[in-house]
């Protein structure tokens, strides 16, 4: 299981934001688990995730390494 199956199958996207507005998790989580979902559901490709989020790849490539690691 990675990072991002454990945030999805405990917390929902409401809940994700919810708790990052309150600041008991960090916001750079809340958007790792979105650059990530996008990142999966569009075909994976490191370039077209950090262009549509008008972010630089390395910013891009690092939220999805963040969220695909093994816990």
């Amino acid at each position: 299981m990675n990072a991002f199956e454990l945030v999805n199958s405990t917390l929902t996207k409401d809940q994700i934001s919810r708790l990052a507005r309150a600041g008991i998790i960090a916001p750079n989580t809340a958007q790792y688990v979105e650059i990530y979902a996008w990142h999966i559901a569009n075909g994976r490709s490191k370039q077209k995730t950090a262009q549509h989020f008008g972010m630089k790849p390395s910013t891009t490539a690092y939220a999805i390494s963040q969220m695909s690691k093994t816990v």
